[in-house]
């Protein structure tokens, strides 16, 4: 049992536990991940982050992308170089947000978008928090 204050749930934990809405593959090579999950206000990106107003990082939003590339479509993206041609996070997601993850993943490219937004009860993406594209490129050997 966790106790309060203990900052120990991570993005894999989140991800184990995270039934996806739907993962469409299509010929060629492109899919797309639709994955809505709340964020729980014990995960260790709050832990000083900060302490009066407790902000989920930008950089663990990425982190949710790119292991949500390793979970759902088996990319071990530590082997790859990343680039990052375009990303924003214009609104800031907090304890207890549920979000909306939508990535789609073009394999043979080795790129992918996504999008974070804000889930209403009426299940339609209200407010964008995070959008960007990612580049993988194998390593150079040398």
């Amino acid at each position: 049992m966790r106790k309060t204050g203990d900052f120990s749930r991570t993005t894999q934990e989140l991800l184990e536990n995270a039934v996806p809405d739907g993962v469409i593959k299509s010929p060629g090579g492109s899919s797309t991940l639709s994955l809505g999950c709340r964020i729980p206000p014990d995960m260790v990106w709050f832990q000083g982050h900060f302490a009066a107003y407790p902000v989920y990082p930008g950089v663990a939003e990425l982190d949710l992308v790119l292991k949500s590339l390793k979970h759902f479509f088996g990319f071990d993206y530590e082997h790859f170089v990343l680039e990052i041609p375009q990303i924003k996070f214009p609104r800031p997601v907090l304890p207890c947000s549920d979000i909306m993850l939508t990535v789609t993943w073009n394999e043979p490219a080795l790129k992918c978008e996504f999008r974070i937004v804000s889930r209403d009860g009426r299940a339609e993406p209200a407010d964008l928090h995070a959008a960007g594209k990612l580049c993988f490129r194998k390593p150079v050997r040398g």
